[in-house]
């Protein structure tokens, strides 16, 4: 379909799926419903209309532009510079998407305006719980080597209620839920318990961010090589 918005006077045409939210029934939907729980935001204004606003990391770039093949859109990236709080002086990437439709699914499946301060588990089957953790870790994640490589240290933000929920997929229920400058997270270090905990989620061949995955890969090596 064509999806006309008029925004700040201007006209904007551009292909797309409205429907691909309405329901979450394949593991890709779960995968880019936890990515947008992560690093999307949904807006409803005074006339009701919805707004999804994506942004990451300019070198993920073409991360949105696989998002953009699965919803069925043509809609285009801009590129900026995020010069406020923690990412000061950071090259962005994002896509604005006007959409009642769209952003209604997804607020149907938990991901509300404000959802950083009310996020909660998915509103999803369970069979897809994996796929979503994932998208999350890819938005709201790191994953990086330490000792010289020797080891692995991953960490997940968010609220106390998602952390809690994806301690459990990760099978990391000891793992504690801190808090710094208001900001919630879970880390977990050394080599055979980060393996194993994100194991769980990086499974067959799940779409996920070429980056994060590059580096779940070599720690699987590294734990491949010593037999662990």
């Amino acid at each position: 379909m064509i999806y006309t918005n008029e925004i700040y006077y201007m006209k904007l045409n551009y292909t797309l799926n409205e429907h691909y939210f309405d329901s979450i029934d394949t593991e890709e939907k779960a995968y880019w419903l936890g990515l947008i729980a992560a690093d999307g935001c949904v807006h409803k204004n005074k006339e009701n209309s919805g707004t999804l606003i994506i942004s990451i990391h300019r070198k993920d770039r073409a991360h949105l532009e696989h998002f953009r093949d699965f919803i069925g859109t043509d809609r285009g990236i801009t590129d900026f510079m995020n010069n406020t709080g923690f990412g000061n002086n950071t090259p962005m990437s994002k896509i604005s998407i006007y959409s009642t439709k769209l952003v209604d699914d997804l607020i149907d499946k938990g991901v509300h305006p404000n959802k950083s301060l009310v996020l909660k588990p998915p509103l999803i089957k369970k069979e897809f719980w994996k796929s979503y953790l994932l998208g999350y870790f890819d938005g709201d994640g790191s994953i990086s080597r330490t000792q010289g490589g020797k080891n692995f240290t991953f960490s997940i933000l968010g609220t106390k209620e998602i952390l809690k929920w994806a301690k459990e997929i990760l099978g990391l229920p000891e793992t504690k839920i801190e808090a710094q400058r208001n900001i919630c997270y879970i880390r977990c270090g050394g080599l055979e318990k980060p393996y194993k905990a994100l194991k769980n989620i990086y499974y067959e061949n799940v779409y996920s961010l070429d980056r994060k995955k590059s580096l779940f890969k070599e720690m699987e090596k590294v734990v491949l090589d010593r037999n662990i």
